[in-house]
């Protein structure tokens, strides 16, 4: 009875020896996953932040980058994912929020700006048309001068 009491003591010593391991490993990987997230936030933040400066700048410079606009929206998109793949309840969140409404404000000002753009192409195609047309008559009428004088 005494050996078997003893294997017990032994099976319970192992058994709590490997919960603490156990313990000690599903802690180290949950604060790695809190680091990671937290990596991911601010890098989220940084990029939201450096999206409206340059959206802000480029709207007082009048300057269009849409193309730099876009990515920015896919990378914060890209990373909002993960983070809602790593079973954040991030939406629920002020934070989320706020990042949404940058998305929202990033999307609405790169809508704005293609629209400046095809506004200025179809300004620059018109008169670009009414100097081909310009250019058609001035040849027409050089034509008849050639076909009077011979």
């Amino acid at each position: 009875m005494y050996t078997s009491l003893t294997e017990k003591e032994n099976q319970i010593l192992s058994l709590k020896k490997n919960l603490e391991e156990m313990t000690i490993k599903v802690n180290k990987e949950l604060q790695e996953k809190d680091n990671y997230i937290l990596f991911l936030k601010k890098g989220l933040e940084e990029m939201t932040n450096k999206a409206n400066e340059k959206a802000q700048k480029n709207s007082k410079d009048n300057k269009v980058d849409c193309s730099t606009l876009l990515n920015n929206i896919k990378n914060i998109l890209y990373i909002q994912r993960i983070l809602i793949n790593l079973d954040i309840d991030y939406e629920s969140s002020d934070e989320y929020e706020r990042h949404e409404n940058c998305i929202k404000y990033l999307k609405a000002k790169y809508e704005k700006l293609t629209c400046i753009i095809d506004i200025e192409n179809e300004k620059k195609l018109d008169l670009l048309e009414g100097r081909v047309d310009s250019l058609n008559k001035s040849i027409l009428k050089f034509e008849e001068f050639l076909c009077k004088t011979i």
